[in-house]
């Protein structure tokens, strides 16, 4: 029995954006609406989740700062470290 394998380098961070995809928070367009409605349902978060998200909002966005407050849009995708 043989094998061959064919190896190549896959740089999983080589992808493109929509425009208005850039910045963060987005909107998405209205005609996708059915296609994301399985992921926009909301179930209620336990407290332990709840407690998760503030310290994770605050440690991304600073105190008080979350996404949908934000007034100035983040870039969605930083190639800085």
């Amino acid at each position: 029995m043989d094998l061959v394998a064919e190896m190549a380098v896959y740089n999983p961070f080589d992808f493109f954006l929509e425009p208005e995809a850039e910045k963060f928070p987005f909107v998405y367009a209205d005609i996708l609406d059915h296609e994301l409605e399985p992921f926009r349902r909301k179930a209620t978060p336990t407290p332990e989740f709840t407690e998760y998200f503030k310290k994770v909002s605050n440690e991304i966005f600073g105190v008080g700062r979350f996404p949908w407050a934000m007034r100035d849009r983040a870039r969605s995708i930083s190639w800085s470290a």
